[in-house]
């Protein structure tokens, strides 16, 4: 059928029909699928009149159905062509009412990946690969939140399953985290008004444009009239000679050059652009965890330590806010990673667990590093750099993997045995 040929199909029938009776199969990277403008151009084989039609056409995402995608494609002449596509492992299925797809990229086929890569970058083709969902719409519905828009349809798993295993492709985002890494005196006494040194956990919450990798960072203060407390904050300690109203332990001066440390490894990392910091911060990263595993020990000993969350602005070289600086302790104990898979009817639950000292952690509202006892105000740096990025990614999962019941052998022999390696793993039945 040519460009000038018509078939009107305003109204979408059946979803399978097209798909079943013929189809043009698009390559795709095995475990990335993505279709980039690249890969569509190297499978395009329009006529000049062919592309010069396709700027003519509009698109409209209609519906996903048992893992086909449907999209509405609109001609000049007001007649409507129907495009559907599935998304297999390694190739995207792609049929259109034209009938062309049975042997080339059509126009209209060609039109909608055009329109969506041009508008986003790429077209994310996983959100379209979920199996044995798309073979029941009952556990579709369950499992699945479709959010159709006019330029694109979004198919995510909802909330409350978290982050969904697919054979071949395993859980979203996993190559992230790498799971290498198996399981193996009394205070001074001061006198109120007194001018001494105290330590904070200068941290943001990741997620945002201006968050920072956690610091130490000294402050010089002045006690309240217990000398138990601090309460007045004068300034940040950026070097020794910040220092000179009082004479520093050999614990203090470590801890200084400690944090003198992490602030220009952090500073570095201020001048670099996006990419290059993307390169850079795993290595500076370890830096950092390298250097709170030193710092640590020592800050149990410290009477005056405390937190301050900079709110993902860069106020560290300002004035400590006394309203931000919040009283803590450390704890000389790591917290321990362990894993609990439940069983229900149709599908796994993955979900972590953290306990120090006999108590189950919050896993809310941690900073990066470390996990935090709120009724203990106590910190706990996490016992490996491998932890803090496994938690971070299981956060983003909203805590909890699923894992379909036709899918656990595939999951059982790849990533449930990685991460048994490393870390405990309880499993029982929800009933």
């Amino acid at each position: 059928m040519t460009a000038n040929q018509t078939t009107n199909t305003s109204q979408p029938d059946k979803q399978a029909d097209l798909i079943a009776d013929g189809f043009y199969r698009l390559p795709l990277d095995s475990g990335r699928l993505q279709m980039t403008m690249q890969l569509l151009q190297e499978h395009c084989t329009l006529s000049d009149q062919e592309l010069v039609l396709s700027k003519q056409l509009k698109v409209k995402y209609y519906s996903y159905e048992q893992g086909i995608v449907t999209v509405l494609v609109k001609m000049p002449d007001r007649s409507k062509y129907r495009v559907q596509l599935k998304v297999s492992l390694d190739n995207l299925k792609l049929a259109c009412r034209c009938g062309e797809t049975h042997y080339r990229l059509c126009v209209h086929a060609y039109t909608v990946l055009y329109r969506t890569v041009w508008l986003h970058g790429h077209l994310d083709l996983g959100m379209y690969y979920w199996p044995q969902l798309d073979e029941d719409e009952k556990l579709q519905a369950k499992f699945l939140e479709v959010t159709t828009r006019n330029d694109r349809i979004y198919v995510e798993p909802r909330l409350r399953f978290g982050n969904l295993y697919r054979p071949g492709l395993g859980f979203k985002d996993a190559d992230r985290i790498m799971l290498d890494e198996p399981v193996d005196g009394k205070p001074k006494l001061y006198s109120g008004g007194e001018t001494v040194i105290g330590y904070c956990l200068a941290y943001s919450y990741r997620g945002y444009s201006t968050s920072h990798q956690p610091v130490l960072i000294p402050f010089m203060g002045l006690t309240g009239k217990s000398g138990e407390e601090i309460t007045r904050f004068n300034r940040f300690v950026k070097a020794d000679s910040d220092t000179r109203e009082i004479e520093l332990t050999e614990a203090q001066q470590t801890l200084g050059h400690i944090s003198r440390e992490q602030n220009a490894l952090v500073s570095d990392l201020r001048i670099l652009t996006i990419d290059q910091q993307r390169a850079k911060l795993p290595k500076i990263r370890k830096e950092l965890f390298s250097l709170w595993q030193e710092a640590v020990p020592l800050l149990v000993k410290e009477q005056f330590v405390y937190s301050y969350n900079t709110h993902q602005n860069d106020q560290l070289g300002h004035l400590p806010q006394k309203t931000g600086m919040k009283w803590c302790g450390f704890s000389p104990v790591a917290p321990v990673l362990s894993f609990v898979l439940k069983t229900y009817p149709d599908h796994y639950a993955l979900t972590q667990r953290v306990t120090a000292n006999g108590r189950t952690l919050s896993l809310q509202h941690n900073p990066d590093f470390f996990m935090y006892d709120e009724e203990q105000k106590l910190y706990y740096l996490l016992a490996s750099l491998q932890d803090d990025e496994v938690l971070a990614w299981m956060s983003e999962a909203g805590n909890k993997l699923t894992i379909f019941s036709e899918h656990f052998d595939d999951f059982k022999d790849s990533f449930l045995g990685q991460l048994k390696r490393c870390y405990p793993v309880v499993s029982y039945s929800a009933d």
